[in-house]
């Protein structure tokens, strides 16, 4: 199974790329707002049949609405990604769906505290944050993936953060969370490379988006930091899933901060805090 890295930016996707993911068979978690509802709409556009998972019900009647007009294969189902038992009945009514098999699952769902220290965070706010961010890949992985293995054929797509390669000071419940998921991800792929599997694995770590927390985060350079709009995160999702490309880091920039890890830690630290407030 071929490891790929991206961390550069591209605009290399297009009308060839939407064609090759007609027909396929996702899921996505979180796909009422944000990242995941532009996803879903752009895969359902290009004639994959999506299953999206969200909690916002007014956001999934005006999706069900557009879909009708267009003509897109796209349901949305309600589903807490916090209980493990809600993801077992959603996760099998969309195979009982699907005929028992899944091409894409996309593990998008995410929440913050909003930038709380760790000792001002509540019990219940730790539990949350984890329980979202990190524990509903375990459930949602153990469900869709034995018909991938199965039938030699899939991806799995994880939507970590830059936090997730990055601490940042006022975010160790999500931080430690997004790890966690960049973790059991690179894990994961070297179980299938192990098997000789040809299920495939993206871990995609996007740096500020402009929605939601991005925008209001203070960064000290946002030329290394700067605000990426949904749909070009979108577009290189779904170019990292066609080229089977393992971790994709966004902006490309970022990169540096990656290999920075290589440094003694008082070198990282030092060129951590001279980019971003961490």
């Amino acid at each position: 199974m071929g490891v790929g890295y991206s961390c550069c930016q591209s605009n290399a996707i297009g009308p060839a790329l939407d064609e090759r993911f007609s027909g396929k068979r996702v899921v996505i978690t979180g796909a009422t707002s944000g990242i995941g509802l532009r996803l879903a709409k752009r895969l359902a556009a290009s004639g994959a049949e999506v299953v999206g998972w969200g909690r916002n019900e007014d956001a999934m009647e005006d999706v069900h609405r557009e879909a009708s007009e267009k003509g897109w294969s796209l349901r949305m189902m309600r589903c807490d990604v916090s209980s493990r038992e809600e993801i077992q009945e959603r996760a099998a009514e969309v195979l009982a769906a699907f005929e028992g098999a899944v091409d894409i699952l996309v593990n998008n769902a995410g929440v913050t505290s909003g930038g709380k220290w760790i000792t001002d965070l509540s019990d219940e706010e730790i539990n949350r944050c984890v329980d979202v961010n990190l524990l509903a890949h375990f459930w949602t992985v153990r469900a869709f993936l034995p018909s991938m293995i199965k039938r030699d054929s899939g991806h799995v797509v994880t939507v970590s953060s830059v936090a997730g390669i990055m601490g940042v000071a006022g975010l160790s419940d999500y931080c430690a969370s997004k790890f966690g998921a960049f973790g059991l991800t690179e894990s994961l792929r070297f179980e299938l490379s192990k098997i000789n599997s040809a299920v495939g694995t993206t871990i995609v770590c996007p740096s500020y988006v402009d929605n939601g927390m991005g925008k209001e985060a203070e960064v000290k350079c946002s030329a290394l930091f700067p605000l990426m709009d949904e749909e070009y995160v979108v577009r290189r999702i779904m170019g990292a899933v066609a080229r089977r490309q393992a971790l994709v880091i966004l902006p490309g920039t970022i990169r540096t901060t990656y290999l920075a890890r290589m440094y003694p830690v008082s070198v990282y630290d030092r060129i951590v805090r001279t980019w971003a407030n961490v």
